[in-house]
């Protein structure tokens, strides 16, 4: 089953970081009331949040190996960042991430400065030093990668 969901008219957020759709947002958009809690906040209320979390975990029936990855997206009053890091992970037979959610060796790693590059064009990572990556401040975006992924 596919679904799409589409909007149409200009941009309203205001500045604020959102997925392109959740539970959330289409519960409330039919004036559904739900009888069980569930992550996030629907996009039509004017909550704002400091990060987003994105995940997807490679399993058995994926014909081709791909890689896993985890991308967190944070907001300060400073920076509007993307970091993201490609892990050499499998689900396992049961759907589990053998080694938890924080196991897995990164493979790749991208960093993107979303104020001066909205279209990530250039991956501030690519063929960076160790020195580098710490003057970007690298390693801070990696740890709130970290530490959202093990929440």
């Amino acid at each position: 089953m596919h679904s799409r969901l589409r909007t149409r008219g200009r941009n309203r957020d205001g500045g604020r970081l959102g997925a392109g759709w959740s539970w959330a947002t289409l519960l409330d958009a039919a004036g559904i009331t739900p009888d069980t809690p569930h992550d996030g906040h629907s996009l039509l209320g004017t909550r704002d949040r400091d990060h987003l979390l994105a995940e997807w975990w490679c399993n058995r029936q994926d014909k081709q190996p791909t890689h896993s990855w985890a991308t967190y997206i944070g907001k300060t009053e400073q920076h509007t960042e993307q970091h993201t890091e490609y892990y050499g992970l499998r689900l396992d037979r049961q759907g589990r991430l053998p080694g938890g959610v924080n196991g897995g060796e990164v493979l790749f790693r991208e960093y993107y400065d979303l104020r001066t590059d909205p279209y990530r064009l250039t991956n501030r990572l690519h063929g960076a030093s160790a020195e580098q990556e710490r003057h970007l401040g690298v390693p801070e975006p990696a740890r709130r990668l970290t530490a959202a992924r093990a929440t």
